[in-house]
């Protein structure tokens, strides 16, 4: 049997606080009754909450508030600190789809509901962005509003480009075609496929045919080339590789070795000939990394843990632990 899908009860707080900021309703007794949640199960953050507790509570309030767009109207107005984050991906993304998949990974440690993936037609005319949901049997349309709400205002806050059709692949609200064309100031679509944005036109916010397939394999010399204080040993260049790399997840000991044109045995021969292995220079990597981004006070966890190439924000949250000795949650109540 299938496990149902969970989400973290760091996250779930998360959503539970935005939508207690619509409805007072939403109390420990709501979360007891109509939840099924204990609120003891709430005070340890790394555990699992159903994930259809994130839909139950999107539902109630949208049936409470009488709202038919619920989220496009919540996305619009509530989500300025996920603009916030994107405007400082797209200053390292080098284009439209490498922004696109850094903001994929984003949304799933943020939210842990869902995806994003592009498309791209052959002959170059048509560049979709898709919403992938975790949980697709189970779900209300106003969670795929708001995601791609969201990633629309991204987009356009970042290339000044607007999507020319929206596809939603649930049915139109009644009497609401005209309002979501002015949201997504598009011609909007239903009970497609697929939820996505199209976009015509980009051509040159994508890289090149060559770009495609040599990215990687040009980005070790160029990145060095261009490194100011000259790597002192074998470790060192690995590291400043690592950290290029972190902000697109967590890079292979098979990719490092392969931009340093060396096999991954050399590449581990030579780390061992410095006293150290791969895993312990991207582990201190990261944590040198940390401990700068900390003292950025508009960064959150969230934006860390991505800038750090974690892909669960369980995973980034062990390792704070581990390296400062106390967790994420102690450490923001002393800088508070």
């Amino acid at each position: 049997m299938a496990m149902k899908p969970t989400l973290s009860a760091r996250t779930f707080k998360i959503h539970l606080r935005r939508h207690q900021v619509f409805n007072r309703d939403i109390d420990d007794t709501f979360i007891v009754n109509e939840l099924g949640i204990d609120p003891a199960d709430l005070e340890d953050d790394d555990n699992r909450i159903p994930l259809r507790c994130v839909y139950t509570l999107i539902n109630y309030t949208a049936n409470k508030e009488n709202d038919l767009i619920l989220g496009l109207r919540y996305a619009k107005g509530q989500y300025q600190g996920f603009l916030k984050s994107a405007e400082s991906f797209n200053k390292v993304a080098t284009s439209l789809p490498d922004f696109v998949e850094i903001l994929s990974r984003y949304m799933c440690l943020s939210t842990e509901i869902g995806s994003l993936s592009w498309h791209l037609e052959e002959n170059g005319n048509s560049f979709s962005v898709r919403f992938n949901l975790v949980d697709p049997e189970f779900t209300t349309y106003h969670q795929v509003d708001g995601a791609l709400m969201m990633l629309r205002e991204s987009i356009t806050a970042n290339f000044s480009i607007h999507p020319a059709l929206v596809a939603l692949g649930h049915a139109c609200p009644q009497g609401m075609e005209d309002t979501y064309k002015d949201y997504f100031q598009a011609d909007t679509l239903f009970d497609q496929p697929n939820h996505q944005l199209v976009y015509k036109d980009v051509s040159s916010l994508l890289p090149s045919a060559d770009e495609f397939e040599n990215t990687i394999e040009d980005f070790g010399p160029m990145e060095l080339a261009k490194h100011k204080h000259q790597p002192t040993g074998f470790g060192d260049s690995v590291s400043f590789l690592v950290e290029r790399l972190l902000i697109r997840g967590e890079p292979s000991r098979e990719t490092i070795a392969k931009l340093l044109c060396l096999s991954v045995r050399t590449l581990q021969r030579r780390l061992s000939q410095e006293n150290t292995t791969y895993q312990e220079l991207l582990d201190q990597t990261r944590k040198r990394l940390a401990q700068q981004y900390l003292n950025n006070p508009n960064a959150t966890h969230t934006d860390i843990a991505l800038w750090l190439g974690y892909s669960e924000a369980s995973q980034y949250y062990q390792a704070f632990k581990r390296w400062f000795g106390c967790s994420a949650k102690e450490f923001n109540n002393t800088r508070s």
